[in-house]
């Protein structure tokens, strides 16, 4: 198995770094036959009016398709339920009709796409049950098993995620074959 990290922008700050490593380390230690695709900063709806909007990251493999933003929050934040995070988990949902749209332009279905947040400060930790504001779910960064769905190897096959790559981010077929 090969865990490829493709950058398709500069880190916005050392939480998304951090995220980076350690979805790496941890799926580099997945059993297992098959590829993961891990883009990074992934530009988007780019238009002359505004600067472009990115996704922080995009993990494509055989649990499916997984939007992802990494925020430096604390689960006490994040219960908190205050106006930023709605605004936060708001903005993601934008982001996955974006990403839905294209792909369906596309035929592919990668099936229902939910927000994920990974939230990199301290240890998280849910008191009750693990949150889910606006159809946004949090994940600290020990639950990457949880975030990534590892149970459910199966909902795409090495085809599928490599087309799915190579229609959010098209530059990425000359990083994983490199062929132009």
């Amino acid at each position: 198995m090969t865990v490829h990290h493709i950058p398709c922008g500069e880190f916005a700050n050392e939480s998304e770094r951090k995220a980076v490593e350690r979805l790496k380390a941890d799926l580099n230690k997945v059993a297992g036959q098959r590829d993961w695709i891990i883009l990074s900063n992934v530009p988007h709806s780019v238009t002359t009016q505004a600067v472009p909007d990115d996704v922080d990251l995009i993990v494509i493999g055989p649990s499916g398709l997984h939007v992802i933003e990494v925020k430096h929050w604390d689960s006490s934040y994040v219960s908190g339920f205050s106006n930023t995070v709605t605004h936060e988990t708001d903005k993601l949902a934008n982001k996955l009709r974006k990403i839905a749209s294209k792909l369906k332009k596309a035929n592919i279905d990668a099936g229902f796409l939910a927000g994920k947040f990974l939230l990199t400060r301290e240890s998280v930790s849910w008191k009750s049950k693990r949150p889910t504001i606006h159809g946004s779910t949090f994940f600290g960064l020990k639950e990457t098993s949880q975030l990534l769905e590892l149970g459910l190897l199966q909902a795409l096959t090495e085809t599928e995620v490599q087309k799915i790559c190579q229609v959010l981010q098209p530059l990425s077929k000359i990083a994983l074959t490199g062929e132009v």
